[in-house]
């Protein structure tokens, strides 16, 4: 298990990708990466499903909660909660920011079945199938749709 990174990695990788950001820590509760963007980069990020906590490395520009903007600086600090809007811009330099966010955790057992665990960002699916004599029974589970369906 990695317990130490160095964010100038990551913010290497960003700048010599096509992303402009990286996750580059993801477990059960916990996830943590850097946003850099360049002067005049827009920052496309959607509402997320669980609180995010952001921390100003370097750089200037405004981020947008709601309605309000607050002035970025280096060390300031900035608590998103859940399903806001929000959004950084008008960086004149570059802006790196370091962000910390709670993931989602979902966990089953299962008896007589099998299951399947798909990860996609901060939302956690499971599949289980479950056989029984000769019928096979399909559960989809997500913090958003529960579904059960019989499959024959």
């Amino acid at each position: 298990m990695k317990f130490e990174y160095n964010t100038d990695d990551y913010i290497r990788k960003i700048n010599s990708g096509n992303s402009y950001f990286n996750t580059f820590l993801d477990k059960n509760t916990l996830a943590a990466g850097v946003l850099v963007l360049k002067p005049g980069e827009e920052d496309t990020q959607l509402p997320h499903e669980s609180d995010e906590m952001y921390y100003i490395l370097e750089g200037d520009g405004f981020l947008k909660i709601k309605n309000k903007k607050y002035k970025l600086k280096k060390g300031k600090a900035f608590f998103v909660p859940k399903d806001t809007e929000h959004y950084f811009f008008g960086n004149k330099t570059k802006l790196k920011v370091l962000y910390f966010f709670h993931t989602l955790s979902i966990h089953f057992w299962c008896l007589n079945g099998y299951q399947l665990v798909i990860k996609i960002y901060m939302l956690e699916i499971h599949i289980l199938f479950f056989i029984f004599g000769r019928k096979i029974f399909l559960g989809i589970n997500s913090r958003f749709h529960p579904l059960c369906l019989q499959l024959l």
